[in-house]
């Protein structure tokens, strides 16, 4: 197993780390797995071109998969920063109440 490659398996196991805490950065991260999987195969050869083959296949589906879930999470995010600033409003519109 070459360097390239153990370099592109311990990219996917961060971006499967990062998954459901941190979306964008599984993106990212997955993403830079497939474009160094797409700069090795240029100059790979025999095995080495399969295995990079398949860990970019790999990354490239979890590139789908992680974007889904980055879409949901920012749709929850959308979600929590419009209910804050209704809330904020409201607050905002309320009399200040007398001093005593």
């Amino acid at each position: 197993m070459s360097e390239v490659t153990q370099k592109l398996q311990r990219m996917l196991a961060q971006a499967q780390g990062f998954s459901q805490e941190a979306p964008l950065e599984a993106v990212a991260r997955a993403q830079l797995a497939v474009r160094e999987a797409e700069r090795a195969l240029t100059h790979a050869q025999g095995a080495e071109r399969e295995q990079l083959q398949a860990l970019r296949a790999i990354a490239a589906s979890r590139v789908e998969t992680y974007s889904a879930r980055l879409s949901g999470w920012t749709k929850g995010v959308e979600a929590r920063a419009n209910l804050f600033e209704t809330h904020e409003q409201q607050r905002i519109e309320q009399p200040i109440p007398p001093k005593v």
